[in-house]
């Protein structure tokens, strides 16, 4: 699934651009004499100062912090650090917390042999030991997995004749359950982290300026791969400036767009298509883009120039001239009667 999302500019947009129409294709030399108009000025300008991302195009944000003192506050909130951790250290992390929980159990196991006497009396008839056939620091580290990981007894048992051995049984069992919780919510967790639904989602390389619905529109394009869409989408665009902001609002997926890839008088290219009882989207045309007529004015100015062309045109008011008034029949009689002696007295003097 993909889609366009436009964002209608803001009013304070006041720079100028050449509008498409009149923008032709010149030769490259002939292109870089060519006068600029004021917003062409300002992203060539862009273009030559480099801008760092405040966010990535992945989503993650470009902020690292540094000479952070008080490291404690992390240990603190255990569960989200390990969370955060890469996976490199979040694997390092599960084996260690399991390795060292055998490795002292297996101790305490070894130390009631050892105190006991156990490893003194081996295969002694009339000795009853704390666990069976536990004949050293390995044996004891080997019967402590097979305690906690509860895959069973086999060669190594332990006997109701030890009380010690039996608490630190329990002890084992109620902590092995608690780490096996612990580590396995960790790994959940990280699993399921909406920023790994993220990855099916997919932005624009770039996005276009255009007019739609006769308004200047700042447009984007994303598209979701997969056939499970997100239930009660919504997409926020925000403007970062140099400014500190109150919001802090958490996104499943994020991209940024420099002003260098913000092209003005441009369109998405239509990728979805009616096939035979379906609709089908093209992802292969996902980031085609194409050249549009756009005006060269802002969005405040473009405006104001569809209310005037909606205002009545102004309709001249009458003339206070007066107007000539009407003859008798009389009058009109003698004037006429004036004008054909008029014209016989010039026909008499006429030779």
């Amino acid at each position: 699934m993909a889609g366009d999302f436009c964002v209608h500019m803001d009013h304070n947009m006041e720079t100028g651009v050449t509008p498409s129409e009149q923008v032709k294709k010149l030769p490259k030399h002939l292109r870089e004499a060519q006068s600029s108009t004021d917003r062409t000025h300002l992203i060539a300008d862009s273009l030559k100062k480099p801008r760092q991302r405040y966010v990535q195009k992945d989503g993650k944000c470009n902020v690292h912090h540094g000479n952070v003192q008080e490291t404690y506050r992390y240990l603190s909130d255990l569960f989200t650090t390990v969370v955060d951790l890469r996976w490199r250290l979040s694997f390092f992390m599960f084996t260690l917390v399991y390795v060292l929980n055998w490795l002292f159990f297996g101790l305490l196991w070894w130390l009631i042999a050892l105190i006991r006497g156990d490893l003194w009396h081996l295969n002694e008839e009339g000795w009853t030991p704390c666990v069976e056939n536990l004949n050293g620091f390995v044996s004891a580290f080997l019967f402590s997995i097979e305690t906690e990981t509860t895959i069973g007894y086999g060669y190594r048992v332990i006997t109701e004749k030890c009380p010690e051995g039996i608490i630190l049984l329990l002890a084992q069992a109620i902590l092995g359950s608690i780490i096996n919780a612990m580590m396995v919510g960790c790994m959940f967790v990280k699993i399921s982290q909406p920023k790994n639904r993220a990855e099916t989602l997919m932005f624009s390389n770039k996005a276009v300026i255009s007019v739609r619905d006769s308004k200047l529109c700042l447009m984007f394009r994303v598209g979701d791969l997969r056939n499970s869409h997100i239930v009660e989408a919504s997409i926020r665009a925000k403007l970062i400036r140099s400014e500190q902001t109150k919001e802090g609002m958490t996104c499943q997926a994020r991209s940024s767009y420099l002003d260098s890839e913000v092209l003005w008088g441009y369109r998405f290219t239509p990728v979805l298509s009616l096939e035979k009882g379906f609709y089908e989207v093209d992802y292969n045309n996902f980031h085609n883009i194409y050249e549009t007529n756009t005006p060269s004015c802002s969005a405040k100015e473009l405006a104001a120039k569809q209310r005037d062309s909606q205002q009545p045109s102004h309709i001249p008011p009458p003339s206070s001239k007066p107007r000539p008034h009407a003859l008798d029949p009389s009058e009109q009689e003698k004037t006429q009667g004036n004008t054909n002696n008029g014209s016989a007295n010039t026909q008499e003097q006429s030779p």
